[in-house]
Formats: C-alpha cells, structure tokens, sequence
C-alpha cells in the first residue's frame, strides 16, 4: 500500500520540480504536528455571576451592603491541561475575579506524573485540600449550596500553596479509599472580618484520607 504523502510528494516534484517539494514536506509535517498538539491540549473553563444584597440599611457581610451587587463572587477561569506523554501533564487555570478582597491571576500551574493507574504525583503551584469540595470552591454548580459555608471554605484559610503532594487510589468491590499527602509553603493576604492580614507560610504539610462505599462517603483529614 502506498503512503498518501508519499504519493503527494511525487506529484508535486512532476509538477513544481525537486525545490517545491521540500516546502510541501515541511508543510504537511507541519499538519501533522499541529494535530497531535491539538489531540494533547484540552482547555476547559467556566464562569459564574452571583448577585447578592443584605437586607439591612447599614448591614454589610463578605463585601456586601443594601446595594445589589455582582462584584464580590462573579467571576471567570479558563484552564489548560496539556499531555506530555502517557504518564507526565501540566496543567495550569487563570482566574479572572472582580472582587476587591482577591486578586486575579494565576490559581495554579502543576506538573502531574502518573506513574502506575494507581499513584499519583503533582509539583508546583496547587489547591490547598482542606476540605471535600476545596478543589472546586470557585465552581459554584459543584457543590449543593448556592454559596459554600464560610466557615469552612472561609478566606481566612490560604487557598494555595507551592509545593509537591503524591495521592494513592485503590478499589475493591464498592470500597474505593483514597490517600494523599502534601508539603508546601505559601506567601499570601488574608482576608479577616475586613481586615488584612499579609502572611508567610512554610512547612505546610497533611495528609487526607477519604473513601467511598455504595452512597456513604468520608473524609478524615489532618493538616
């Protein structure tokens, strides 16, 4: 069987003679190297707009007052992952935020090595685990409330860090456990009641357990 470029590149050196084939050569590599980056990229995003008002006169709450307002949570994120080879990736989310209390920017760029089905490991800039849905704290549909509980996905906690955590799954039956643990550091501000706080964190460490059973889920974490 005959190899269609091939058989392209043949007819152009009839046709153009032997200096236009290489353009052609070049050009159809090029394709073919545009295609196999496109199969490898995967860019993704989401957005929400959440308005909200107290309904006192002189009331505030996380930026807040009697004035509808779309500032303090709308917001918009665009994320590329991209597959190095069958085992390494990177990934890296932008977050565009109108909230006066967060900066725009860079959420998290991290390499991930798969080295077996089961292990997992990611180094860089990453989302600080502290509870089931901090990952996708910022995806307003990911969760069943329409905001997360402050208490426990409150801005006092730092939301990132820079550092390195190694995850291990495994399953049996309708058992699926998951562990995972993480070292980092973090330079950050942080939002308390209004006021700001600039803080440096170092030797940021835990470790997570969670697992799944039919319909029950639980989630053990020290941090």
């Amino acid at each position: 069987m005959v190899d269609p470029l091939l058989m392209h590149v043949r007819r152009a050196r009839k046709a153009l003679g032997m200096g236009s084939v290489w353009a052609v050569l070049a050009i159809s590599s090029s394709t073919l190297a545009a295609d196999d980056l496109a199969d490898r990229v995967d860019i993704s995003g989401f957005a929400r707009v959440v308005a909200g008002a107290t309904s006192g006169e002189s009331a505030t709450f996380q930026g807040y007052d009697d004035d509808i307002s779309f500032s303090e949570q709308s917001l918009f994120a665009l994320q590329a992952d991209v597959d190095i080879n069958d085992k390494l990736s990177v990934s890296a989310q932008g977050l565009l935020h109108s909230s006066s209390v967060r900066d725009s920017g860079l959420e998290w760029f991290y390499l991930t090595y798969r080295p077996t089905n089961a292990w997992q490991i990611k180094l860089g800039r990453l989302r600080t685990a502290f509870a089931n849905y901090s990952d996708v704290v910022d995806v307003g549909f990911a969760y069943p409330w329409i905001t997360a509980p402050i208490g426990l996905y409150g801005s006092y906690l730092f939301t990132n860090y820079d550092g390195a955590s190694v995850r291990y799954s495994t399953s049996s039956g309708e058992l699926a456990l998951q562990f995972e643990a993480y070292y980092g550091q973090d330079e950050t501000t942080i939002d308390n009641a209004g006021r700001e706080f600039d803080v440096e964190i170092d030797n940021a460490r835990g470790l997570i357990a969670q697992g799944q059973y039919q319909n029950f889920k639980f989630r053990v974490a020290n941090h």
